[in-house]
């Protein structure tokens, strides 16, 4: 009896161990990253921002939707990560489902700071980058060109290939050439190349980030850099020059049509007869 006792605790021990191993089987980049939320660490956060954004997972938007907005709640307890919604429902972020019962006693949001914060913008770019939307899809690119985040470039990379838009895909282009710029490990060769493309945009979020390289950058970048700046700034002012040029012909054609039209209105009140007076009676 005593040996049957024994035979049985060791099958329950081993069904236990393989339905954990089973579990963390199954468990993907989603579920790994929901569970780095729950260690309360800014690194492993970031870890965990990372992860659920390249996912595929359907619930990844929302979940770093709810990260950006302070609604992405986990507890240390459970291990377990919530979303709350506008009417105070929790969801459970694993599976999208409303919660039931009662929400575990120890719940507390996902902390962010001010570098956490970028990333959540830069990952909300990637995700819509492939938005049915083009406007969205635009949007979504010019978000990511402002953070130079290194981890929207597979997204980038993945939405350039399928994108029709002309728009976009020029928008798409930009980005990728922005984050590329800011790469500590990418060739000058290609920085240079990226430049090039930032050049053509010509406007002031171009300076921007022609402007703001690192020290560390080389100084082939560096000249490549200061090249585009000048011819940017060239540009503008001429654009700027030309624009006044035209707001002073247009204001003069104005005040020119306004004089003519007081003079021709002065000639036409000398020339009318002026009316007979009443002759005195008689």
């Amino acid at each position: 009896m005593r040996a049957f006792s024994d035979r049985f605790i060791a099958l329950v021990c081993a069904l236990g161990v393989l339905a954990a191993l089973m579990t963390a089987a199954r468990a993907g980049p989603y579920e790994d990253g929901l569970h780095r939320f729950t260690a309360d660490s800014l690194d492993e956060t970031i870890e965990g921002i990372n992860a659920v954004a390249t996912s595929g997972n359907a619930l990844a938007a929302a979940v770093i939707g709810a990260l950006q907005e302070g609604r992405l709640l986990f507890s240390a307890d459970s291990k377990r990560v919530f979303i709350r919604e506008a009417s105070d429902q929790l969801i459970d972020a694993a599976t999208g489902e409303p919660v039931a019962g009662s929400a575990p006693s120890d719940l507390a949001p996902v902390r962010l700071n001010n570098r956490l914060r970028r990333i959540v913008e830069a990952a909300l770019g990637g995700l819509t980058l492939m938005a049915p939307d083009p406007g969205k899809r635009l949007d979504a690119a010019q978000a990511v060109l402002k953070s130079k985040d290194a981890n929207a470039l597979p997204a980038l990379e993945q939405a350039l290939a399928k994108e029709s838009d002309t728009r976009v895909k020029q928008a798409l282009t930009e980005a990728r050439a922005a984050v590329v710029l800011y790469l500590d490990n990418a060739p000058d060769a290609d920085k240079i190349d990226a430049i090039a493309v930032i050049r053509q945009r010509g406007d002031q979020d171009a300076l921007a980030l022609l402007g703001g390289l690192p020290a560390s950058a080389s100084p082939a970048v560096k000249k490549a850099a200061a090249d585009a700046i000048a011819s940017i700034e060239n540009s503008l002012a001429f654009w700027t020059a030309l624009q006044n040029t035209w707001y002073g012909l247009s204001l003069g054609s104005v005040l020119l049509l306004a004089a003519i039209g007081l003079d021709s209105r002065s000639a036409r009140s000398c020339c009318l007869p002026r009316s007979a007076s009443p002759s005195p009676s008689a």
